[in-house]
């Protein structure tokens, strides 16, 4: 079972196409984006894997292509992961 499995039907209904990377590897999200990319989408804590997401070199790779980054903390708490403290708009 991978999360994507159950996000991608999704947002297929909705017209939008989505690309699933490597989340350990920030180069794997420079490599996916297109000029059709509009969103950099990420998991603090990767489901199922609990890989940790590199949010600082991701927003650099989203904000230097001049994309929006969209982090999703369903299984992170404020308390080991302070997104405040982070650059995540550009």
């Amino acid at each position: 079972w991978r999360h994507g499995e159950h996000f991608d039907p999704d947002a297929s209904s909705l017209g939008i196409t989505t690309t699933f990377v490597d989340s350990r590897d920030p180069g794997a999200f420079q490599r996916a984006i297109t000029p059709d990319t509009r969103l950099v989408y990420g998991e603090t804590l990767g489901n199922p894997g609990i890989e940790v997401l590199d949010i600082e070199a991701i927003a650099e790779v989203a904000h230097s292509n001049g994309l929006p980054l969209m982090v999703d903390s369903t299984f992170a708490t404020p308390y080991p992961c302070n997104q405040s403290n982070t650059v995540l708009t550009s």
